[in-house]
């Protein structure tokens, strides 16, 4: 891997993620990854001749529930993970996939040739809390991007601050100059 200043750049992966909801419960679709037992919003790596982070969550959507992604389909979050020891730095943005009700909502499956996850469900936020408490803290930024209607900048799926330890969350508010600045 090359540093920026040798002017080759830096490889960073992209991946996508789909944020959708059903009924009253907060609790987003999840699923579980049959590799790990963890679980995780529908997505996966943009893949060489994709055209957009859009068409990627569309089709990691339709491959782990089956599901199309509707239009309009906003940004709710961009995430970035550095590099550790067990993985490559990427970027994960997360669009919001809408609320689920009726015929929709009954079409969520997991499609028979996939493999990579068991069963699409909505656990909810309380039932994960204490078995995956870096999940919920991710998914609750993503809720509050989602009602804000701004989207979020993460990293390592803990929300940034822009001003050091304590800052502002929203830096930009401060200063009527700045108030169409988004965080993307």
């Amino acid at each position: 891997m090359s540093s920026l200043g040798d002017g080759q750049g830096l490889a960073i992966g992209l991946a996508t993620a789909v944020y959708i909801t059903h009924g009253d419960d907060p609790g987003p679709l999840l699923v579980r990854s049959a590799r790990t037992g963890r679980w995780m919003l529908p997505a996966g790596y943009m893949r060489p001749g994709e055209d957009s982070p859009l068409q990627t969550a569309g089709r990691m959507l339709h491959e782990s529930t089956g599901l199309a992604l509707q239009s309009p389909s906003p940004l709710l979050a961009i995430d970035f993970h550095p590099a550790t020891a067990q993985a490559a730095p990427y970027q994960l943005m997360v669009f919001d996939g809408g609320h689920l009700t009726g015929r929709r909502l009954n079409s969520v499956h997991l499609p028979d040739r996939y493999d990579q996850h068991e069963t699409p469900s909505f656990p909810t936020l309380a039932a994960l809390e204490g078995t995956t408490p870096r999940l919920v803290e991710f998914l609750k930024h993503i809720r509050k991007a989602r009602t804000a209607y701004r989207p979020m900048l993460l990293q390592a799926g803990r929300q940034v601050s822009f001003n050091g330890p304590g800052g502002s969350e929203k830096p930009w508010d401060a200063d009527p100059a700045h108030t169409d600045r988004h965080v993307v």
